[in-house]
């Protein structure tokens, strides 16, 4: 399902379990969707989807240059953040400890990957869980070898967006082809 149906035709703010201070941004993109997909030929207007926007993202504010891959990673974060189903984030979490040992949990040579994987989207769900993050939400996967004892070290790292930026000058300019 798209971000686009979701909003239109869900009632998403009321089925938030935990309303937040984000969930203005909410409402106003919803709203804003709604309103750009109906049938009559107004003219739609972001206004207030933009002023709440500023409001939380001062960076963005008028007369200030960002380029639209901020814009849309700081959208993104603040839907996500609005459509979170887990709060309050939990500083004192009593496995703490259990974090520490993601280290050793994670160079054990003998966990695959697909295992880790499992468990660290299963954490993540834990802090993050939002209908943003099930549409967008990726994860890189990076192994790092020891040179001397041989020990792997296995990570995954979370993303919204990623943007792959090539030059003139690139390895992969002569093999990729750009039909206009």
């Amino acid at each position: 399902m798209t971000l686009n149906k979701i909003m239109v035709t869900s009632k998403i703010i009321p089925n938030c379990k935990y309303l937040n201070f984000r969930n203005n941004i909410v409402e106003n993109f919803a709203d804003l969707l709604k309103k750009l997909w109906q049938e009559n030929d107004q003219v739609v207007s972001p206004r207030n989807l933009v002023i709440n926007f500023f409001e939380l993202n001062p960076q963005f504010g008028p007369g200030l240059e960002q380029d639209s891959q901020e814009f849309l990673t700081a959208l993104l974060s603040n839907l996500h953040e609005g459509l979170n189903r887990v709060y309050p984030k939990n500083e004192n979490n009593p496995n703490k400890e259990k974090e520490k040992d993601k280290d050793n949990e994670n160079s054990n040579n003998n966990i695959d990957k697909k295992t880790l994987y499992k468990k660290f989207v299963e954490e993540q769900n834990k802090k993050n869980d939002s209908i943003i993050s099930d549409l967008f939400n990726g994860y890189f996967l990076s192994t790092t070898t020891c040179d001397d004892c041989g020990k792997k070290c296995i990570n995954f790292e979370s993303f919204f967006a990623k943007f792959i930026y090539f030059t003139t000058s690139n390895y992969f300019s002569d093999k990729l082809r750009f039909n206009r």
